[in-house]
């Protein structure tokens, strides 16, 4: 697994083959029940998606010339902005578990090409959560990284300002380029990590039943010995989201901005965008599957019956038939065959009588 791979690996050939299974799975034939029930999944699954922001240029301006403005609306909102805080981490972490779990349920109903909830929310039910918490860690090491530099930002103008200082607009455009550059960079590589959990951890845990770390690692491992190929992918899968979006930007402007009003519904939304979600579900699926046989969640080409990571079975098991003395045992499946006598089976050894001689 620390080798290379040998194998054509394409980041082209996938698109066919998940526009195929886009067709496959919500056009051939169209069920509008179905489209609901892997859109509730869909929806689920965006639950767990981490946001990204930070401060604006305003922020640092203030309101007045002296700079009291920026320090006073801080004071007095601070309580409010603490509050709505722990609110807000406490709602991500519900959303964050319910996304967790749904990736599972999503990429179940895209590869078995059905409409399931409770079968795959227990199935994966060890795995979404072992999911949750490496997501959850990778939250909390966000925000802590955020929460510092945020911390930097502030603790640098407070100083100014006890100084009598007030910076000029050129000082402030230059801390706010360095404080966005690095908090960009920071949250692309989070970014990254989500995203390589969502399209290449999931199917390995789907598969092996394993948890988050310990597909991590096989991740990592197969990601060492093909870095260039895996680069490509990320950059490829990029463009594909860039494309993505606008198309739905096209489709928006060519509906009047309707689609746009039904994109803002809650789940509505996931409906509509059903097709795109299952096109990026199935394109990252596909590309792992690249790999070799142990890493395709589809199985056999057309078996959609076969768990994930069971080895299909191979027909009806005969009865077995053995001898026991001078009669004959049927052995049924599943049971033990009756131990055979010390120095093998006695009836072996007797010779058959030999005919009478011939008289003519």
């Amino acid at each position: 697994m620390d080798q290379p791979t040998t194998r054509r690996i394409s980041v082209v050939d996938p698109v066919s083959r998940a526009l195929d299974r886009v067709n496959k799975v919500l056009f051939d034939p169209f069920d509008l029940g179905k489209w609901f029930i892997l859109g509730f999944g869909a929806w689920l699954a965006t639950l767990g998606q981490i946001g990204f922001g930070g401060p604006t240029l305003n922020f640092f301006l203030g309101q007045d010339s002296q700079g009291r403005g920026g320090i006073e609306l801080l004071v007095f909102t601070l309580p409010f902005t603490f509050a709505a805080m722990v609110v807000g981490l406490a709602m991500a972490v519900v959303f964050a578990w319910l996304g967790s779990r749904a990736d599972f349920i999503f990429a179940h109903c895209v590869v078995r090409n059905k409409a399931e909830v409770s079968e795959p929310w227990k199935r994966y039910s060890r795995q979404g959560n072992s999911l949750f918490l490496v997501r959850l860690g990778i939250g909390v090491v966000w925000f802590l990284v955020t929460f510092l530099l945020f911390g930097l930002a502030i603790f640098q103008y407070v100083t100014l300002y006890s100084r009598g200082q007030r910076p000029m607009a050129s000082e402030l455009l230059l801390y706010t380029a360095v404080f966005w550059g690095v908090h960009l960079l920071v949250s692309g590589i989070f970014m990254l990590a989500v995203m390589l959990l969502r399209d290449l951890v999931v199917p390995i845990m789907m598969l092996r039943g394993c948890t988050c770390s310990e597909a991590w690692y096989e991740l990592k491992i197969l990601i060492g010995a093909n870095f260039g190929r895996f680069s490509l992918y990320v950059v490829f899968r990029l463009l594909l989201a860039t494309l993505i979006f606008l198309i739905i930007g096209a489709l928006i402007l060519c509906t009047c901005c309707l689609g746009l009003f039904l994109l803002g519904i809650p789940y509505i939304g996931s409906v509509v965008l059903l097709p795109a979600s299952v096109f990026k579900r199935s394109y990252s699926l596909y590309y792992l599957a690249q790999y070799g046989p142990e890493y395709d969640v589809f199985g056999p080409e057309g078996d959609e019956e076969t768990p994930e990571g069971a080895v299909p079975p191979q027909g009806p098991v005969e009865p077995e038939t053995i001898v026991v003395g001078p009669r004959e045992v049927v052995i049924e499946p599943g049971r033990q065959a009756p131990p055979k006598p010390p120095g093998g089976n006695p009836w072996d050894r007797i010779s058959p009588p030999e005919p009478p001689p011939y008289s003519g």
